[in-house]
């Protein structure tokens, strides 16, 4: 993915490397981070207690053997579930990590690396004062970006820690602009959005740069976009398919 003068936006595992380990747990950020991943994206739900844990879904169906909401689970049950079996049977018996055992494991891991931590949107206010107080216990907050489609958390991420870094998801064209007017006002921010909305419009990649608000992008697993984006001066892409990215497969 070199282009240009050597530059090349940072490769930012979604979910860990989810095309080969079950999203979200510990196996999945071991993998990203053998890939040569530069950077790891998760994502935060809640438990019933309020504890934060890395989870995409708010029903535990699709990547536990477990019934119901996530937020109507306790912490208690969600540890018995099995969350990798769903992806391959050499996972069976992976665990729903909670967030602190998630830093943890990587705070000897990962190196210079980044991450990329998505609240999940509805997370309440005890979540995201929890999980910035277990960030910065870490010794991970320099190396910490809370990202959200849910620009009220990043607000109360802003009041809690005025200078922990966010960035502002963005799904659709109609969002962006207001999402590089929030990142400007906010500071220390980036705008991270979907692919296609820098690949349909460019002139919305050079505005960012006009503001000098850094862009990432998501989910990009075919090379050739990559290429695209990187011409667009985007500094990061979050991919599934870390290896085929970096050039390995």
């Amino acid at each position: 993915m070199d282009h240009g003068e050597g530059i090349r936006p940072i490769l930012i595992a979604h979910r860990g490397y989810s095309a080969i380990a079950p999203e979200n747990t510990l196996p999945a950020f071991d993998a990203a981070i053998e890939a040569g991943a530069d950077a790891l994206e998760f994502d935060l739900q809640e438990t019933v207690e309020g504890i934060p844990v890395v989870f995409h879904d708010y029903d535990l169906e699709r990547t536990t053997d477990g019934r119901g909401w996530i937020g109507e689970t306790t912490l208690a049950a969600l540890e018995v579930l099995d969350a990798g079996s769903w992806f391959a049977p050499a996972f069976s018996g992976t665990r729903v990590p909670t967030l602190e055992e998630a830093l943890d494991h990587l705070r000897s891991r990962i190196g210079d690396r980044t991450l990329y931590i998505e609240v999940k949107a509805g997370l309440s206010r005890r979540a995201v004062r929890e999980t910035l107080r277990l960030v910065n216990g870490s010794g991970l907050a320099d190396q910490s970006t809370l990202i959200s489609f849910d620009w009220w958390a990043l607000h109360l991420v802003r009041k809690i820690a005025p200078d922990q870094r966010i960035g502002f998801l963005v799904d659709t064209p109609a969002e962006f602009y207001g999402a590089l007017l929030r990142a400007t006002e906010a500071g220390r921010a980036l705008v991270d959005c979907n692919y296609s909305i820098l690949l349909d419009d460019p002139t919305k990649a050079a505005r960012a740069h006009e503001l000098g608000i850094e862009l990432a992008v998501y989910t990009v697993d075919r090379p050739e976009d990559a290429v695209q984006l990187a011409e667009l001066g985007v500094g990061g892409v979050t991919t599934n398919e870390v290896a085929r990215l970096r050039g390995g497969g």
